[in-house]
């Protein structure tokens, strides 16, 4: 029995023994993991040094990213927030993209003039001013060594970069004044644009209005046809026009009111009855079931 009692706790000694090395080197696992991954996550959360990408197609790359990172940024911002968002981004080739969320461009651009027009009525007139500075300095030492009482004293040196400086001032004028003349050409091109677009809209509108003016005279002229017609037959037959132009009228006007009515009541008994402002007429249908409404002038002209 003692000799089964120390076998067993030398059993269990070892048994200790394994699970305390197995925690041990558990630890120094885990231990050991932790480190690499607080050394990945340093690695993945360093800044990346602002600097001009060397590399172009790196660099193409990196700005088509980052574009369209910023756009998803601005809409992401819009949608959260509901508010407008305009962003504009020009290339380094100087190709433009633009993107708006909330609003279109056109209105946040207006908005933007709205509310900063005292900025940007500054921000023209310092341009103004640095593009007028130049050409001030360069009349003013022109005109300083024109009037030089001794003018044969000046320098072909003096006079060759007096010349270089003039050819470069009218240089920059005259492309100045190009580029507002191709301004001025494109916004009459684009006011000619709208004008036509309006004239055609009016005149869609006035060949419509025509085309109903049209019908509405060739259906007065049919109904003045018809109605001339209508009292020759009474003339031949020799009976009064009041009383049954005003007849056929009424039928004609009430064919789907107070006539369609009567009709369908008074079929069962095979006679019609219809009153007018100057008499009574009942007449005889012994096929009347067969005429529905509305009732043309021709039918009530028969029926009469």
């Amino acid at each position: 029995k003692s000799k089964n009692q120390k076998r067993k706790k030398k059993i269990e000694i070892n048994e200790s023994k394994e699970a305390k090395t197995l925690r041990v080197s558990s630890d120094i696992r885990l231990k050991l993991g932790h480190k690499a991954l607080s050394e990945e996550a340093a690695m993945g959360r360093r800044k990346v040094e602002i600097k001009l990408i060397e590399n172009k197609s790196s660099r193409q790359v990196t700005f088509s990213k980052r574009r369209t990172g910023l756009i998803e940024k601005a809409r992401q911002l819009s949608v959260l927030c509901e508010s407008s968002v305009a962003v504009l981004v020009v290339s380094a080739s100087g190709k433009l993209y633009n993107s708006s969320s909330g609003d279109n461009m056109t209105n946040i651009v207006d908005r933007y003039e709205i509310q900063h027009a005292g900025e940007l009525r500054s921000l023209d007139l310092a341009e103004k001013t640095r593009n007028y500075l130049p050409h001030k300095e360069l009349l003013e030492s022109v005109k300083s060594n024109l009037e030089e009482p001794n003018v044969d004293s000046v320098s072909v040196d003096s006079l060759i970069s007096l010349e270089d400086q003039l050819e470069t001032a009218l240089s920059a004028t005259r492309a100045r004044k190009t580029e507002l003349t191709m301004e001025f050409v494109k916004m009459l091109q684009e006011k000619e644009k709208l004008l036509r677009e309006e004239n055609q809209i009016l005149a869609s509108q006035l060949t419509k209005r025509s085309r109903a003016s049209r019908t509405s005279e060739q259906k007065q002229h049919a109904h003045r046809r018809e109605r001339v017609r209508w009292e020759s037959l009474m003339r031949e037959k020799g009976r009064g026009s009041a009383s049954y132009i005003n007849h056929v009228m009424f039928v004609n006007v009430n064919a789907t009111t107070r006539a369609a009515n009567c009709f369908s009541v008074r079929v069962a008994k095979c006679f019609v009855s219809i009153k007018t402002r100057s008499a009574s007429f009942v007449v005889l249908a012994p096929d009347f079931a067969r005429i529905k409404p509305p009732v043309t002038p021709q039918c009530a002209l028969a029926l009469c």
